[in-house]
């Protein structure tokens, strides 16, 4: 499988909200509930279109969302888990993933992230990053969370509990669409003008599947094809968030072959 990330994308780190856990729930069905609605929003980031978050490496648990922690009164975080297994095995494992790998404690870190009376170092390590909240506050269905750090200074970080915020940040997490731009069809052809225009693409599923896996490289997209000869194809942003792409076969050969490398 080719890894979302290359040497020349930028890594977005994505930080479990270890504040909004321990924050808690008065009522088992509410945790319940909100507990489900974190678990979307994971599956939602797991998504292969999603091209800057690689849910193996990239999303950061702490050690304090363990599977012993209390999100209701008699109610753990393994018990919440095995409620939605019951309900949705794709879910269920998906946050079992994220949240039983209990993180370390990095030692030294420099600040710490305080919000509604609780202080993070964890938040505070990935504030330049995202967090991936369970609302267990109104304030942690924001698309960003406004706390202070240790000297005071207000520190705002981006924020994931909704699908609809990964649809919101959808260039900072590559989330991509591939749609198909009609000039590019079946044939290439010459423009008036000369210009030649490469293929599309031979099905939007095609298409979307090369846009996962596409690369950035000299300020743009590539994807190769390698079940048919190692074919390059270039993808250009058309509006929102929707890509088309085309053929690319005008690329120096320098180029094509570091295009290939970057792509494995």
């Amino acid at each position: 499988m080719i890894s979302k990330n290359t040497k020349e994308e930028k890594k977005m780190k994505v930080a479990i909200n270890d504040i909004s856990f321990l924050n808690g729930f008065a009522e088992i069905a509410v945790a319940r509930r909100a507990l489900i609605q974190f678990g979307e929003a994971a599956l939602r980031l797991r998504d292969d279109r999603v091209s800057k978050v690689d849910t193996n490496v990239d999303i950061v648990n702490n050690y304090k969302v363990n599977k012993s922690l209390k999100l209701a009164p008699q109610y753990t975080l393994i018990k919440a888990l095995n409620d939605i297994r019951s309900v949705n095995m794709e879910r269920y494992l998906c946050i079992l993933q994220i949240l039983t790998m209990v993180g370390e404690e990095a030692e030294n870190d420099p600040d710490e992230f305080c919000f509604s009376g609780y202080r993070s170092k964890h938040c505070a390590r990935y504030k330049k990053g995202f967090l991936l909240s369970i609302v267990s506050d109104s304030a942690f269905a924001q698309k960003t969370i406004r706390g202070a750090l240790r000297d005071g200074t207000e520190c705002v970080i981006r924020n994931i509990a909704l699908e609809e915020h990964i649809d919101f940040y959808w260039e900072e997490l590559g989330f991509r669409l591939y749609e198909l731009n009609p000039k590019h069809g079946m044939r290439e052809y010459i423009r008036a003008g000369g210009e030649k225009v490469g293929i599309a693409p031979e099905s939007d599923e095609k298409g979307q599947f090369l846009l996962n896996q596409a690369i950035e490289y000299k300020g743009k997209l590539f994807a190769v094809d390698r079940d048919k000869n190692n074919r390059i194809f270039e993808f250009r942003y058309s509006y929102a968030n929707k890509y088309h792409g085309f053929l690319q076969e005008d690329l120096v050969e320098n180029d094509r072959k570091r295009i290939v490398e970057l792509a494995r």
